[in-house]
C-alpha cells in the first residue's frame, strides 16, 4: 500500500520588479478602501500602514520571500510605530474597523425579519372561527340594520374610524370610509357601512353585501359556480390581473355571510 508523502513547500523568491507591483497593487486596494470614509478615519488608516508609495520612490526594492510572513500593508517600513506591541497595533486596528462599520451603517439590519409560526393550520382555523363566532350576535343585527336601513348608529368618533380597500362590483368602488365609535368593532362597523371583512380584528380587505347577495343568488341556479370563477369576473370588472388571494378572501367573506344568515333564520325561527 503506498502512502501520501507531502512535498516540501519551497519559498518562491519575488524579485524588485514583482515587490515593486505588489506594493503599487496594496497602495491601490487602500486607496479604494479608505474613499468615502472621514478624515479620522483615513488619518487612523494611514497611521497604521505606514508612509506611502511615493515616500518610498527612488529606493530598490530588496528581494523578497513571499511566504516568509512578510505584510505589504504593514511591513517594517522605518517608523516609529514598530516600538508599539503586536498586541496594541490589533487592538487599535479592531476599534478602527468597528468605527468604520458604524459610521457605514453596515451592522444595521434593514430587511424584515420574518419569525416562524409555530401553530399547525388547524389551529389557525380554530382560532379564526372562535373569533367570528364571539361576534356572529353583533354582526346579525348589523346585518339586519343594514338590510333594512333601520337604527342605524349615527355616532361616530373620527379617532377610530378607519379606510379600507374595497370589491364591490356593481359600484366598482376601491376604498371605502369607515366610520365608528370607540365601542364599535371593526367588523361589526364594517356590516353598519355594508361590507364584511376578510377577517374578523384587523380586515386588509372587504366585501360589499351586494357582492356577495349577487354570488348568493347565482349558487342558488348554478351551485358548481366556483369562487375562482367569480373572483375573475371581479378582476375583470376593475381591470386588474387575477390573483389567487382574491379568491381567498372572497371565499372567507363569503362563509362569513352564510353564517350570518343561518343566525338570522335561527332567530327567526324561534
Amino acid at each position: 500500500m503506498s502512502t501520501y508523502k507531502r512535498r516540501a513547500r519551497v519559498p518562491r523568491i519575488m524579485g524588485a520588479a514583482a515587490v515593486a507591483r505588489k506594493r503599487e497593487q496594496a497602495t491601490l486596494r487602500r486607496s479604494q478602501a479608505s474613499e468615502g470614509l472621514f478624515r479620522e478615519f483615513q488619518k487612523a488608516l494611514e497611521e497604521l500602514s505606514g508612509p506611502s508609495q511615493s515616500n518610498t520612490q527612488g529606493k530598490n526594492p530588496q528581494p523578497m520571500d513571499v511566504d516568509s510572513g512578510f505584510d505589504l500593508g504593514m511591513g517594517d517600513n522605518g517608523s516609529k510605530d514598530n516600538d508599539v506591541p503586536y498586541e496594541d497595533q490589533t487592538e487599535v486596528a479592531e476599534g478602527i474597523t468597528v468605527d468604520i462599520r458604524d459610521a457605514d451603517q453596515l451592522c444595521r439590519w434593514h430587511g424584515r425579519r420574518k419569525y416562524k409560526d409555530g401553530r399547525t393550520w388547524r389551529n389557525r382555523i380554530h382560532n379564526l372561527n372562535a373569533a367570528w363566532a364571539s361576534l356572529m350576535d353583533e354582526l346579525a343585527d348589523a346585518y339586519v340594520k343594514w338590510k333594512y336601513k333601520k337604527d342605524l348608529p349615527d355616532t361616530f368618533d373620527e379617532n377610530f374610524s378607519f379606510n379600507i380597500d374595497v370589491v364591490n362590483l356593481l359600484t366598482l368602488e376601491k376604498e371605502a370610509a369607515i366610520q365608528r365609535d370607540e365601542h364599535t368593532k371593526a367588523a361589526v362597523a364594517l356590516v353598519y357601512a355594508g361590507y364584511i371583512g376578510t377577517s374578523p380584528e384587523i380586515p386588509s380587505l372587504a366585501i360589499s353585501l351586494q357582492t356577495l347577495d349577487t354570488y348568493y343568488t347565482l349558487r342558488l341556479s348554478n351551485p358548481s359556480f366556483s369562487f375562482e370563477t367569480f373572483a375573475k369576473i371581479v378582476c375583470d370588472s376593475y381591470s386588474i390581473p387575477y390573483r389567487r388571494g382574491y379568491r381567498t378572501g372572497l371565499s372567507n367573506a363569503f362563509d362569513v355571510y352564510l353564517a350570518i344568515r343561518r343566525k338570522i333564520d335561527i332567530r327567526a325561527r324561534t
